[in-house]
């Protein structure tokens, strides 16, 4: 990652709520996101989320997907040719001290 992507503390939830998700997307020889490829990840093990819970998570997941293109990344090579590459990030919404 070249520039930090622009990623919101959604309204929703700035003041009552933390939470992380894990987003699987592809950077492209270019160093950009193309949309169609930003997926969400669920971790073995992970408990199922409450009604209140998944409005919560609903607002992260927004906010992730929207910002996430924003950012700029430096395309993995082979052999000093750039190549698309799979990515797997967590991001995680802390609430300020």
């Amino acid at each position: 990652m070249t520039d930090k992507p622009r990623i919101a503390y959604p309204i929703k939830a700035e003041r009552t709520a933390e939470g992380y998700l894990t987003l699987e997307f592809v950077v492209d020889t270019l160093g950009r996101i193309p949309p169609g490829s930003v997926k969400e990840v669920f971790e073995p093990g992970v408990k199922r989320m409450t009604e209140a819970e998944r409005a919560y998570y609903d607002s992260f997941l927004a906010s992730v997907r929207r910002g996430v293109p924003t950012g700029k990344y430096k395309p993995a090579t082979i052999a000093g040719c750039p190549i698309n590459q799979q990515v797997r990030q967590m991001f995680d919404f802390k609430l300020a001290q």
